[in-house]
């Protein structure tokens, strides 16, 4: 760890582009960060971790050209204030945060990835559908609550979606399968209830699907067995039904399936056993009937 006395900081030339600080002591009882870098007319890129300091976001005439805004591991959590609509070109903002998500964060057109920590509360605002640039989003491990916004199913852009660990709550969101581009869908452990989507226009891409630990029911749509690049499946934990149809066997690259702790009933599919690349199954806790030869097996 390095020491950096914060006075040192205040004067940083104004033609500074880039700002890295990791590791740096800035003195006992957090050191405060200099409000008016976030302000320096020409700085592209802060990343602020692992300090123990206190670092607040300025809360007006936030107007600089920050496109990669990160402050993790400081040991005292930010709120992030309605200014932050103001950077309009940011592409990444990763914070260790508290508070509620504002209204603002929709003015952040450039935005690409948004990775937020620690405790955030409340809803997620409606406005996010103006992200339109955003590939990734990862919320997991917080506080949020509430319903999903519609205006999710505007993000045609979005590959990953990490809602884990939340309390979420409401119907699953039919916004999921419009989103053609997703890859990966992570919303374990919230309060989702209501059947899964049988709409056909499934995201064709998709690699993860994680949905255990909530209130799904109703039956595993037809869809979930067709994907053609899925690796990870896992429904555990829910209030599914019904019967489990075959899996699309040619080619197909699942190597996890867990239907664990549901309602589910009717034959175990043969083509479950027939996934050359299938690693880790877990059938447990259902009312499937049949009977698992040795050699069903031998073929895993």
């Amino acid at each position: 760890m390095y020491n950096v006395a914060p006075h040192s900081l205040v004067n940083l030339s104004s033609s500074l582009t880039s700002l890295s600080l990791e590791s740096y002591y800035l003195g006992e009882n957090h050191g405060e960060f200099p409000v008016n870098i976030f302000q320096l007319p020409k700085l592209e890129n802060i990343q602020i971790s692992d300090n123990p300091m206190i670092v607040h976001f300025p809360k007006s005439n936030w107007t600089s050209p920050i496109k990669f805004l990160q402050v993790v591991y400081t040991g005292l959590d930010i709120k992030i204030p309605n200014s932050i609509g103001d950077l309009k070109y940011l592409e990444l903002l990763y914070v260790d945060g508290t508070g509620v998500l504002r209204n603002s964060i929709g003015n952040l057109v450039s935005l690409k990835q948004l990775i937020l920590q620690v405790n955030f509360t409340g809803s997620i605002p409606a406005s996010v559908g103006n992200l339109t640039q955003i590939a990734e989003i990862y919320l997991s491990g917080l506080h949020f609550s509430d319903e999903l916004p519609i205006s999710l199913g505007k993000l045609q852009n979005l590959w990953v979606l990490d809602l884990e660990s939340n309390n979420f709550s409401g119907q699953f969101p039919n916004a999921f399968t419009n989103l053609t581009k997703l890859t990966s869908i992570n919303i374990r452990f919230n309060h989702f209830s209501g059947p899964i989507p049988s709409d056909t226009n499934s995201p064709a891409g998709l690699l993860s699907l994680k949905i255990s630990h909530n209130l799904l029911r109703g039956s595993v749509p037809s869809w979930l067995f067709v994907l053609p690049l899925l690796n990870t499946l896992d429904l555990s934990y829910n209030q599914l039904d019904g019967h489990i149809n075959d899996f699309q066997v040619n080619s197909s690259p699942l190597s996890f399936v867990d239907i664990s702790n549901n309602k589910l009933h009717g034959p175990i599919p043969r083509s479950l056993f027939e996934l050359e690349h299938l690693t880790d199954l877990s059938l447990s806790s259902n009312n499937m009937t049949g009977f698992l030869h040795l050699e069903m097996i031998s073929k895993l």
